[in-house]
């Protein structure tokens, strides 16, 4: 983080000036993710959460939950 002591005010503007964002090349991005989820379903999930999260997982969803949360297993039938 860059600090800014007291800058002179001719610098205020660039130094507030927040970074531009091309929108463009974020929809094609958000775009090609959904494609891709909709045709390849979970098997999408898992690439796309392994490259932009970092952590693979082996379950997804409901049965992700099911196996790690005692409570949304199904219950037996009394």
């Amino acid at each position: 983080m860059k600090k800014i002591i007291y800058p002179e005010k001719k610098d205020w503007m660039e130094i507030l000036r927040r970074p531009a964002l091309n929108t463009d090349t974020l929809r094609n991005t958000v775009k090609e993710v959904l494609d891709k989820v909709k045709t390849e379903g979970d098997k999408a999930v898992r690439e796309y959460e392994e490259r932009f999260d970092k952590v693979k997982l082996d379950l997804l969803g409901p049965a992700r939950l099911r196996a790690n949360v005692p409570s949304c297993r199904p219950r037996s039938a009394s």
